[in-house]
């Protein structure tokens, strides 16, 4: 990931790794097999590595502060990480690699899935609004959340936890 915040997407090289690693580049190479796969792998780990805090707050925190604790999770992220970095690569190379942005969709969309049932699951247990349409909100959420990490990579003084806390507020039962 550091290699890919450093040089650009292109900047990613079976060479540039192993050095770092202190590899062979054949290794690098062999267990690849080419430099779109390698530098998707970087993509793929830069992706999990950003959004795992917020994964985890979806997950175990109670449904009425999942959507908050979430949203921390991306606001108080270190923008100069070499992650969001490498993110934000990936997202402008998905738009010319249809494999890499296949799979950078088929993670949000669990992220989305995620999200659709605990809303669902909070609405039905009355923590939030019972005429809450699930999908269509958790649609909004994942956008946003992807949003709010291009706003901190852009303008990383800037929290966005009061405009968390009146989406959440207008969630409520």
């Amino acid at each position: 990931m550091e290699l890919m915040a450093e040089a650009g997407w292109e900047g990613v090289t079976a060479r540039g790794v192993a050095a770092r690693a202190n590899f062979p580049p054949a290794l690098v190479r062999s267990h690849y097999g080419s430099g779109a796969a390698l530098r998707r792998a970087t993509a793929l780990r830069a992706l999990a590595t950003v959004f795992e805090p917020v994964l985890v707050a979806l997950l175990v925190a109670p449904v009425d502060r999942a959507l908050e604790l979430a949203v921390e999770a991306v606001d108080s992220g270190d923008s100069e990480n070499c992650a969001v970095a490498a993110v934000l690569e990936a997202t402008l190379q998905a738009q010319r690699d249809p494999e890499l942005r296949e799979q950078l969709l088929d993670m949000r969309r669990e992220l989305q899935e995620l999200l659709e049932r605990r809303l669902a699951s909070g609405a039905r247990a009355g923590i939030l609004r019972q005429d809450l349409d699930a999908r269509g909100a958790a649609l909004f959420i994942a956008a946003a959340l992807a949003g709010i990490g291009l706003q901190r990579a852009l303008d990383p003084d800037t929290s966005l936890q009061p405009g968390a806390a009146a989406i959440v507020a207008a969630l409520r039962a």
